[in-house]
């Protein structure tokens, strides 16, 4: 006889063993620095200092050691990651390392991610990397609206003519 496992009582099992795990180790700041700009670290320690930053949960911190040693592999896992949850600094400096290693499809589901957070910066800088110029003038238009107009000086509308007319003559 089996069991029958509801969906709820699975998400409660990983939940509860996810939670009793240990902790990842991870080193402290000054030895972090060390092993990341120490002159004699190996590839092999800065990509598995990586994974155990990804594993963490930091996955900005695991970038700085793939983008260190340019793991291929590591820097598409941040990829996947920053396209997912909005951010698009991962993908700009991914992008800086390994030219080509950010594809449209990237750009477009962290663009579709951002605007859904309201992530209004991010989904202009996505919507600019794939020329959805809709996109663009909808996340100019939130930035504009929420105060921050230096962000889109390119999007702002031009100023009336009527505007310039009113301005008095300079003698």
């Amino acid at each position: 006889m089996g069991f029958i496992v509801f969906p709820t009582q699975l998400v409660n099992l990983v939940y509860t063993s996810v939670r009793m795990s240990a902790p990842i180790p991870l080193p402290d700041p000054l030895k972090r620095r060390e092993i990341l700009y120490g002159p004699g670290t190996a590839p092999e320690t800065l990509r598995e200092h990586g994974d155990r930053y990804a594993a963490a949960g930091r996955m900005h911190d695991a970038f700085d050691f793939y983008e260190r040693i340019r793991d291929e592999k590591g820097i598409r896992k941040a990829v996947r990651w920053a396209s997912e949850i909005g951010d698009a600094m991962v993908l700009h400096r991914a992008e800086k390392v390994l030219p080509g290693s950010v594809s449209e499809e990237d750009w477009r589901r962290l663009a579709d991610s951002a605007s859904a957070k309201g992530m209004w910066a991010a989904a202009l800088r996505a919507a600019e990397a794939v020329h959805d110029e809709p996109l663009a003038r909808k996340a100019a238009a939130e930035i504009l609206a929420s105060g921050q107009p230096e962000l889109v000086e390119r999007y702002a509308e031009p100023a009336s003519e009527a505007k310039e007319e009113e301005k008095p003559a300079e003698s």
